[in-house]
């Protein structure tokens, strides 16, 4: 990744689109973005192989957007980081696969909104925030956990499988939210 985020940038020099100055943050950003495309690609191999690529579908449009306003825990690595994504989508859609009673997805959906309404949005040591963008961000939060809420409502009509996909989900966020606090806590 790291190497093809250095030739994007070496190409964008030569052409004169960026300036020397700005070649590590092109780098960089280069670098986040083939590593996320890898990620959101190897989830959508997997839920296709699964047989669950429309799950697949819903559970990263959800987990990305969500997770862009929580915060929560961040592996320090690429390598992690998309390790730690297949393994919440295979966790995600296997267990949407079996019966969970409503009384769970109720719980598992209030622990995520009184989570949210306690901690998020959790701030990351490479993503600081200002106090601005901090209460932006719990507003954004509280109202995407309500439009959550609904979603999963309204799925249950339809597709009992995609509610638990959404309920599941938010609960990873959850879980992710609650472990970054406790590292946070004990540093």
């Amino acid at each position: 990744m790291v190497h093809l985020s250095k030739k994007i940038t070496t190409i964008l020099l030569r052409k004169n689109i960026i300036t020397k100055d700005d070649r590590e943050i092109y780098e960089y950003g280069f670098e986040l973005l083939i590593a996320s495309l890898i990620g959101y690609a190897l989830v959508l191999i997997t839920s296709f192989l699964l047989g669950m690529f429309w799950q697949g579908v819903l559970f990263l449009a959800e987990f990305v957007v969500i997770r862009n306003y929580t915060g929560g825990y961040h592996a320090d690595s690429h390598l992690k980081c998309n390790a730690l994504l297949i393994a919440t989508v295979l966790f995600v859609l296997t267990i949407s696969k079996i019966p969970i009673p409503y009384l769970y997805l109720i719980l598992m959906y209030l622990s995520y909104l009184v989570t949210v309404v306690i901690y998020a949005p959790l701030e990351n040591k490479n993503k600081p925030l200002n106090l601005t963008k901090s209460k932006k961000y719990k507003k954004i939060s509280i109202a995407l956990s309500l439009i959550v809420g609904i979603i999963a409502t309204t799925l249950s009509t339809i597709n009992i499988t995609f509610t638990k996909v959404v309920i599941l989900t938010i609960f990873v966020v959850t879980l992710l939210i609650l472990v970054a606090e406790a590292m946070n806590f004990k540093e």
